[in-house]
């Protein structure tokens, strides 16, 4: 098992203490809602979903007694792990410039 690096309220909290203190990152606050815990619980969750994709669907894979149907299953899993992924980094305004057309929204 992979030890997390966040994992509970004290260290997203500590973090996004962390994040606050940039300019760059405060430039992205809107009323009520900090740029910095934004980030924080997106990176939160982005780790969640990255351990849950090497813990949990991909060593399956490699399994060669694997049905194609429970192969698919897993790729699916795999494929909603990364829409939920997209979902945080979209939803982080600093990161705004990884998307071309300068768009946020998420699906």
């Amino acid at each position: 098992m992979v030890s997390r690096i966040l994992g509970n309220v004290d260290k997203i909290k500590e973090l996004a203490n962390r994040l606050s203190k940039s300019d760059r990152v405060a430039s992205y606050d809107k009323p009520d809602e900090p740029q910095s815990w934004t980030m924080a619980v997106a990176l939160n969750d982005i780790e969640e979903s990255f351990i849950r994709i090497f813990e949990e669907q991909l060593p399956p894979l490699l399994d060669g007694d694997m049905s194609t149907s429970m192969l698919e299953q897993h790729l699916h899993a795999i494929g909603e792990e990364f829409r939920h992924i997209l979902y945080h980094m979209k939803d982080c305004a600093y990161y705004g410039y990884l998307w071309p057309d300068d768009s946020t929204e998420t699906q």
